[in-house]
């Protein structure tokens, strides 16, 4: 018998919207934008691991970048997530079966914070990991 099962957010819980890069893109020169969304990605990692605030970080990438956009604006674009169709129930009906059911994701606060906040997946599961409070 399967006495507990861990789900991953990204890719499996939830999707990025389609527009995510296309609206970090437009952030610089078309020529540039993917030289730029190297740069941010880059920049983000410490933070999924707890050892930077991403804020700051992607603020110093914007600077280098000569973003103009606040950094408040550009965090935002992290929150355009969609759940996937089914798989919140999917949860609830292992949990209902007595099955423990964990999430496990790569995040950086601003996100998480999201998904704890807005998105409430957390309500779903018995327990959650949170690469950026874990390391």
């Amino acid at each position: 018998m399967i006495e507990a099962v861990l789900f991953d957010a990204d890719g499996v819980l939830q999707t990025t919207q389609a527009s995510f890069l296309d609206e970090l893109r437009s952030l610089v020169s078309e020529k540039d934008g993917e030289d730029f969304l190297k740069d941010v990605f880059a920049a983000e990692q410490p933070a999924l691991v707890g050892e930077a605030d991403f804020a700051e970080v992607l603020q110093q990438v914007l600077v280098r970048w000569h973003v103009s956009t606040p950094v408040n604006e550009v965090l935002l674009l992290w929150n355009r997530v969609d759940v996937v169709p089914g798989m919140l129930p999917l949860a609830n009906g292992l949990r209902s079966k007595g099955v423990v059911v964990g999430l496990a994701t790569n995040q950086q606060q601003y996100r998480m914070n999201h998904m704890v906040g807005t998105v409430e997946l957390e309500q779903y599961f018995d327990h959650s990991f949170h690469s950026c409070q874990i390391g």
